[in-house]
Parts: structure tokens; C-alpha cells; sequence
């Protein structure tokens, strides 16, 4: 058997991720050739999909130095909404399914910091928006009011601000993410980044 299941109820965890976290910064353990689900690694493709989107649609839309080159001003604003909402969510549904995983070590805590940010991003401007009575915010699919159309009180100003900050931190925690992929791949060959992103495992 490949996969541990860490409760009676709770999701798989692969042997590999719960090793890890039990080596600290010594020698990794070879990790399992577990073929991951198709679920997870369209995850993976899915959420990367729509962190871009967010922030290029983002850059775009508040850059008032000059006019869109793509799209309205106010539709770059809906489909940053609308992507960094899609974000909140797959973070929500993967913090649950992996709940268990995620208290296996540091491996695990690192993956449960990276997507309690990933939520935190959007829900922050998200709660901003709805305030002074701007309920319908909450569940519209798209933006009920334009981007610049703000609520004025001091809560929202500063959610705003939380939200440029966790931007902020959360691409630098990107980068130490990357950067611990790329030792994956070009430093202990361990071939991880393929069984992340593609359907078979390299022979």
C-alpha cells in the first residue's frame, strides 16, 4: 500500500509527506512513486491558473497611468474579483480534504500556510466591500459596484491595506516554494515535479 490514511474518515496522506517532516533540513527520504490523483494535480494547474489571472487582471485594471490595453477597466476589476474568489475557495475545499495531512510535520505546515494566505487575499477586500451596508457584495458573481466605488470607513481602508500586504508576503512565500521545487528538481532529482504536474510518473 502507498498511501497511509492518517483516521478512519480522513484523507490520504502519501508516506513521503509524512516523512518528511520528521527529517528537518538533513538528507530528504525518497518519496513514494504514488501516482498523485488527477484531482489534485488539476489542482495544482487550477489554482497557479487563477493566482495569475488575479494578479496580472489586478496590475491591469489599477494601473490608472494609463488606459487598459485589454478589456474595460471595470472588467479587469470583475475578473480579478472573480479569480481571487475562485482562489478563497480552492483553498477552503484543499485545507479541508488535506486537514489531516497538514499536522504531519513542517512539510505540512508549510502547505497549510500557503493556503490559509492564498484565502486570507481575497477575503479581505471581500469583507471590505460589504461594509456600510453593501451586503449583496458577498454573493454577487460579479462586482455590484466599480472598482473605485469604496466604502469610506476606517475598516475598510485598512482591509485594503491587509490585502496589498498579504499579496506581498504571500509572493515571497512563493518564491521560497519555488525555490524549494527548483532544489527538488535540479539538486536531489527526486523527479518531484513530475509527479506533481504530469499524469504518469517519469520511469
Amino acid at each position: 500500500m502507498n498511501a497511509h490514511r492518517t483516521s478512519g474518515t480522513g484523507p490520504r496522506c502519501s508516506r513521503s509527506e509524512m516523512r518528511l517532516g520528521m527529517n528537518d533540513f538533513g538528507a530528504m527520504p525518497e518519496r513514494s512513486k504514488t501516482i498523485k490523483p488527477i484531482a489534485a494535480r488539476l489542482g495544482h494547474l487550477l489554482i497557479i491558473g487563477l493566482m495569475l489571472t488575479a494578479l496580472l487582471t489586478g496590475l491591469e485594471a489599477f494601473d490608472f497611468s494609463s488606459p487598459p490595453r485589454i478589456l474595460t477597466r471595470d472588467g479587469l476589476f470583475a475578473l480579478h474579483r472573480g479569480a481571487g474568489l475562485m482562489v478563497g475557495m480552492l483553498a477552503i475545499v484543499w485545507l479541508w480534504l488535506r486537514r489531516d495531512c497538514f499536522r504531519q510535520g513542517w512539510v505540512g505546515f508549510w502547505h497549510a500556510l500557503l493556503l490559509s494566505v492564498a484565502l486570507l487575499i481575497p477575503l479581505a477586500p471581500w469583507l471590505a466591500r460589504m461594509l456600510e451596508g453593501r451586503l449583496e457584495e458577498a454573493f454577487a458573481l460579479v462586482p455590484v459596484y466599480n472598482l473605485v466605488s469604496r466604502p469610506e470607513s476606517g475598516l475598510s481602508y485598512l482591509l485594503f491595506h491587509w490585502h496589498r500586504m498579504l499579496i506581498a508576503g504571500f509572493l515571497v512565500l512563493l518564491g521560497i516554494h519555488v525555490a524549494a521545487a527548483l532544489f527538488h528538481a535540479f539538486v536531489l532529482k527526486d523527479k518531484l515535479l513530475s509527479r506533481m504536474f504530469f499524469w504518469r510518473d517519469p520511469s
